[in-house]
């Protein structure tokens, strides 16, 4: 029929052992024979604001500019609930990989970095197929757009759900942080900072360097902003004189007004 795309929901392939991951190579040769791109198997399929497409059944998905991909679809679901708590920004692409027996992680996010339509990339991962594609892709991609990313399997016990679930599995968890952070990719620690990190980094305009200034009303806000800032390899910029006495204009109860500025309530 010239199929060119299929999305196989069904479960039962290389996550359940050896025997699944046999018919998981008979039904990608299949369909490489045809020449049928696959999205999956076990996946709950995806969602496409721009095409119109709603091949996942969750009604009512917000639409906006961000782009979700996942090994998990609970956890999809579970970014998708916080846009339409937020309201403001939504969803334009998302889908689970499931065991990415075809399309790789790497193939979806050159396909989200290219579209113009899309502000961010937010992942949900917990395995590569091929991690090398993946650094290339996401080197390219990060030069133009923000990929936040969540690396799921930190723990031993975190890999063995991890393979269990999508017939993925995690290495190193500290190696991997670090390889992604020089790609450019922005890696975080909790599931639900995806969703509001990478709406932040969308609208933000792209920095011109490592200096930054940091303003708030009292002291605990300002130390824990300042440690952040220093962890991520950015600096606190020294402000001049003149810039002080400025400031010191607009809250003259100021506490400290050398960066970071506590405004003293």
């Amino acid at each position: 029929r010239k199929v060119k795309g299929a999305i196989l929901l069904a479960a039962g392939f290389s996550e359940t052992g050896e025997e699944g991951r046999k018919l998981e190579d008979e039904v990608v040769a299949l369909a490489r024979r045809y020449n049928v791109r696959l999205i999956g198997p076990n996946t709950n399929g995806m969602f496409s604001a721009r095409l119109g497409c709603n091949a996942w059944g969750m009604a009512d998905v917000p639409r906006g500019p961000l782009g979700l991909l996942s090994n998990s679809a609970n956890c999809v679901t579970s970014i998708v609930m916080q846009a339409k708590v937020h309201g403001y920004m939504g969803i334009n692409t998302m889908l689970s990989v499931g065991n990415q027996a075809d399309i790789q992680f790497h193939e979806y996010v050159d396909c989200l970095g290219e579209a113009a339509d899309v502000s961010a990339i937010m992942l949900y991962l917990e395995g590569f197929k091929d991690a090398p594609a993946f650094r290339a892709a996401a080197r390219k991609t990060t030069q133009t757009k923000p990929v936040v990313m969540y690396v799921a399997g930190r723990t031993i016990e975190g890999k063995r759900a991890a393979k269990s679930h999508s017939g993925s599995l995690a290495g190193a968890y500290a190696v991997n942080r670090g390889v992604l952070r020089q790609a450019g990719v922005t890696v975080v620690d909790r599931l639900y900072h995806l969703y509001p990190v990478a709406e932040a980094l969308s609208l933000f305009p792209p920095m011109r360097g490592r200096r930054v200034a940091v303003l708030s009303e009292g002291g605990g806000p300002i130390t824990v902003a300042a440690d952040a800032l220093v962890e991520q390899g950015l600096e606190l910029a020294q402000l001049a004189p003149a810039t002080q006495a400025r400031i010191h204009e607009v809250v003259p109860n100021a506490t400290a007004i050398s960066n970071p500025v506590d405004a003293g309530g």
